[in-house]
């Protein structure tokens, strides 16, 4: 798991700590980390998040087999992200840059799955649908090189 330079730091007590460190894990793709460490269920839309935020490395990182990576911890979530991650690093080689399908995809995606209700008890299937489906959109939309 990647830690920036807060994250993981036990007896912060400023006020606001938690918060900025959460805020710090959205904006790096690290939130569904940050939540499987204080809560039992990480809501479907978070796992769009480093989908949405994470570097190629990390992307190419997810798509390692099982083995090399961390956590059984919902086993049945990674493995899909570990599938979209590779959907992600595809479109982008076909429609890139990454940061592009991000900002125009991938961002607009996660914020519209976390403003619906319903998306945070969704299975990891339909979960996969939503992304597929968005990223199929971008390269019929004519964006792809």
């Amino acid at each position: 798991m990647h830690h920036g330079p807060r994250e993981g730091r036990k007896g912060d007590n400023r006020p606001g700590a938690e918060l900025i460190d959460d805020c710090e894990a959205f904006l790096k793709g690290h939130l569904v980390e940050r939540i499987e460490d204080r809560a039992d269920m990480v809501p479907a839309w978070a796992w769009t998040n480093l989908l949405a935020h994470g570097t190629v490395g990390e992307l190419r990182a997810e798509c390692a087999p099982p083995g090399l990576r961390r956590a059984v911890k919902n086993r049945r979530w990674r493995q899909a992200r570990s599938h979209l991650a590779a959907q992600v690093l595809e479109c982008a080689t076909a429609c890139g840059p990454l940061d592009e399908i991000q900002r125009f995809v991938l961002i607009p995606l996660e914020l519209q799955l976390a403003s619906r209700a319903e998306v945070s008890v969704w299975c990891p299937g339909r979960w996969i649908v939503a992304v597929e489906t968005a990223l199929t959109q971008r390269r019929q939309a004519g964006r792809c090189g």
